[in-house]
């Protein structure tokens, strides 16, 4: 048993269901990190990453701001690889041990004038509780918030990045003001012990009224080989799990954060950057690709997304301002939906729940019983035709004709349910 889809006579919506995404925006909340940098690693191929990032149909990532171009470090022809291919770039700064925000933005103008209008963000310091920032000779949380307003004023004083917003820092006390440091809220939730994600309750978003993004979160796959002999945590609260269940931890992230009116959620990381022969080192397996840019499940969950949401009627934008033709009714307090507009009369409907998919059961990891529930979909107009989109086997399946009835099960993992209505 599922979801029980029944026809209803058409009326008003309550206000609250009016709110959705159109399939561009949503498509726009997409991001991902790399490493642009890292010339030891998977990313030393430009042109390789670049189809890796076409393949997964997003365009938007996180790097960190080149410094200096060198042979080992960041090439400015790799840069302008991605501009070419359209690629969009949040751009990071590092504290360093004396940091200086006239030096940063001097730099952030010469590379903007390599790549016009492809930094859509300069961010601050990352996880300053693990790389503390030094400014005017101290050491401490009020001196990373001191450089942070410095680096924001300079910024907005510079005339090629006074239009480029800022991404607050990550890894401290954050005021629920940022006037003067950051135009977006900015925070790393990445999921404990398997659990889904729980962006929303994040210290660094919870409470916080404005824009916000996230710009690191995401769960390191196991070797295929594991559990003989090899590691479970990463860290004290990250366990690691089987690739299937990343796919679902990342394509989570990806619907919880917009669910939560997060602008943009960028997923730790697109790559494995190295070889892991003794498959003891997690921070190797983050990727969504591995670090032969063969794509692990999430690649393919998120290429089968992003070509199903821009094929099945979502190409177009919308022609009419028509409310969501569905409600849940009955639905658990760990049940999701997410509106997602289509062309001129088609949505999308993503419909979840919170549940474990992964869990520590000693001596090994395993994934955790199927878990699905009922809830009832109650269509307020004629619906002409309905398919359910599978996120993690990519698979579409026609579920009604008109004036019948079928159940769709909803599952720990986003199902899209697809319809066309007069």
């Amino acid at each position: 048993m599922g979801v029980a889809l029944t026809l209803a006579t058409s009326e008003a919506l309550p206000a609250e269901a009016k709110n959705y995404l159109t399939v561009a925006e949503f498509l726009d909340t997409l991001g991902v990190n790399v490493h642009l940098n890292y010339k030891d690693t998977a990313y030393a191929d430009a042109a390789a990453v670049a189809r890796d990032l076409h393949y997964l149909g997003i365009r938007h990532v996180r790097d960190a701001l080149p410094m200096a171009w060198s042979a080992g470090g960041a090439h400015p022809e790799d840069f302008a690889y991605m501009v070419k291919a359209g690629v969009k770039f949040d751009l990071g700064v590092d504290g360093g041990k004396s940091f200086d925000p006239n030096v940063v933005v001097a730099r952030a103008d010469e590379v903007s004038k390599l790549m016009p209008g492809a930094i859509e963000a300069i961010e601050g310091f990352n996880e300053i509780n693990n790389w503390p920032v030094t400014y005017k000779g101290t050491t401490s949380p009020a001196a990373a918030d001191a450089a942070m307003r410095a680096l924001y004023a300079a910024l907005h004083a510079d005339p090629h990045l006074a239009g480029v917003p800022v991404y607050d820092m990550t890894g401290a006390p954050t005021p629920m003001d940022l006037t003067g440091r950051a135009d977006f809220a900015n925070a790393h939730p990445y999921p404990h012990n398997g659990n889904p994600p729980a962006i929303t309750a994040d210290p660094d978003l919870k409470g916080h009224v404005g824009a916000s993004v996230v710009t690191e979160i995401g769960n390191f796959s196991l070797p295929a080989t594991w559990p003989a002999g090899k590691p479970w945590w990463e860290g004290y609260t990250m366990l690691g799990m089987d690739e299937e269940s990343q796919a679902k931890s990342i394509l989570l992230s990806y619907f919880s954060a917009a669910e939560a009116g997060i602008k943009r959620t960028y997923v730790y990381e697109l790559l494995d950057e190295k070889t892991d022969p003794g498959s003891n080192q997690p921070e190797f397996h983050y990727g969504l690709f591995h670090h032969d840019h063969s794509p692990k499940a999430a690649a393919v969950a998120i290429h089968n997304l992003t070509t199903f949401l821009a094929g099945a009627g979502g190409a177009s934008p919308p022609m009419d301002d028509e409310p969501p033709p569905l409600k849940l009714l009955n639905a658990p307090p760990h049940t999701h939906l997410l509106y997602i507009r289509g062309g001129q009369k088609t949505w999308f409907a993503a419909v979840w729940i919170d549940a474990p998919f992964w869990k520590w059961t000693g001596p090994t990891a395993e994934r955790a019983p199927k878990t699905s529930i009922d809830i009832k979909l109650e269509y307020r107009t004629k619906i002409l035709s309905i398919s359910k989109f599978d996120t993690i086997n990519g698979e579409t399946t026609k579920l009604l004709s008109l004036n019948s009835k079928n159940y769709l099960s909803v599952y720990d993992h986003p199902v899209i349910i697809y319809y066309g209505y007069n």
